[in-house]
């Protein structure tokens, strides 16, 4: 099951399990541990065997461009929890 979901609207124990696994895959990384990086807007979970399989959060920005306002987004922290690796969650079908 692919759920989408407005990173606000998250229940706290699922923020708590994300950042559980962003912290074990990225936590040892300096950048990483000295960086206050952006609340994300969207997370899209990918829901496989007992839990999160997959996941990648989204953050949208307006930027100008000419005097232009636009929209923009960037993705971050795509990870497979290690448990979940190996088993084509990421995988081109």
């Amino acid at each position: 099951m692919i759920e989408t979901s407005k990173y606000i609207d998250l229940n706290l124990d699922t923020k708590k399990m994300l950042n559980k696994i962003i912290q074990d895959k990225f936590g040892h990384i300096p950048i990483v541990q000295e960086t206050e990086w952006a609340t994300p807007d969207w997370t899209i979970i990918y829901y496989g065997g007992k839990g999160i399989a997959r996941f990648y959060n989204i953050v949208e920005r307006q930027i100008l461009v000419e005097d232009k306002k636009m929209k923009v987004a960037g993705i971050n922290n795509v990870i497979t929890p290690q448990k979940n690796r190996g088993q084509g969650y990421s995988s081109k079908h």
